[in-house]
């Protein structure tokens, strides 16, 4: 089996996907270079991306296919590794990075990431985000 397939044939996820106004409109408000980050493959993130009405908001994907050579996949250390020297983050602190598995997150925790665990509605995570990024910049 490929990618997307099941028992049954390809499975067409995109019924079950539609635009979220009120993601679109969170996102929109961080005014920071946003990246998804996936351990699906760079056809299958976009094609999600595009069924809710995403793409414009990412800058770009990482994903398991990015280099082939390593493993990119959550949570190995070298997946977010590869993000640090990708985009030459010396403080990773100021790494936000946003995900529905603890495993990924104790992993971005472990390299100082600042983890959201998006355990229920995730506009509710990014507004809270945005918040805290709006009063820090206040002071």
């Amino acid at each position: 089996m490929t990618e997307g397939e099941t028992l049954r044939g390809p499975f067409n996820f995109s019924s079950f996907l539609s635009p979220n106004p009120n993601l679109i409109k969170a996102l929109k408000k961080i005014e920071y270079p946003k990246y998804c980050f996936t351990n699906g493959t760079e056809s299958r993130a976009k094609e999600i991306l595009e069924c809710l009405n995403l793409t414009t908001i990412f800058d770009g994907v990482i994903c398991v296919d990015n280099d082939s050579k390593l493993d990119l996949a959550k949570p190995f250390d070298k997946s977010y590794e590869f993000v640090e020297t990708y985009f030459n983050i010396q403080d990773t602190s100021k790494i936000i990075f946003f995900d529905d598995n603890l495993f990924n997150i104790e992993s971005g925790q472990q390299r100082g990431w600042c983890c959201v665990h998006v355990d229920g509605d995730i506009v509710e995570k990014i507004e809270g985000v945005y918040e805290l990024i709006k009063s820090e910049g206040e002071r």
